[in-house]
């Protein structure tokens, strides 16, 4: 009888430690992805109203995951992902939100998840690094505190 009232408890020790397990041995890039939310706190105060935005018409059909913890980072990425989102019959997402979401993703990338971006720069042909940070840099230029 007495493991019957017993159990829960040790159950609950048991997921509470294999809960710690999975954090702990997470990267903290997946964990933030994971929450569906990042902090913009400190980003400029039109691309934090861009994040509302984002959040509001994108996170509909997907979770905000899939952009926040996208493989991929390079400008040319973000521009066509969000033009063929933008082509979607229900996405309801005007042009300048979808500029204004490209030019998010772009600073977001140069700024929170810089070391992926700077991977994948380097195995761009010089041509083609060079385009991808010329939007870079017109971007954080753009946001430039």
């Amino acid at each position: 009888m007495w493991i019957i009232l017993i159990l829960p408890f040790l159950l609950l020790a048991h997921l509470e430690h294999s809960t710690e397990a999975i954090i702990l041995s997470t990267p903290p890039e997946e964990l933030l992805a994971a929450t569906k939310v990042i902090s913009v706190k400190n980003y400029p105060a039109d691309l934090q109203a861009t994040y509302e935005v984002f959040q509001a018409k994108c996170t509909t059909c997907h979770g905000a995951e899939d952009s926040l913890g996208a493989k991929e980072v390079l400008p040319s990425y973000w521009e066509t992902t969000i033009h063929r989102m933008q082509a979607m019959q229900d996405s309801n997402l005007s042009s300048g939100e979808a500029e204004q979401i490209t030019q998010f993703f772009i600073y977001d990338s140069a700024k929170r998840r810089r070391s992926l971006l700077e991977s994948q720069l380097k195995k761009l042909s010089p041509e083609e690094k060079a385009s991808e940070q010329s939007k870079i840099d017109a971007v954080l230029k753009r946001y430039a505190s």
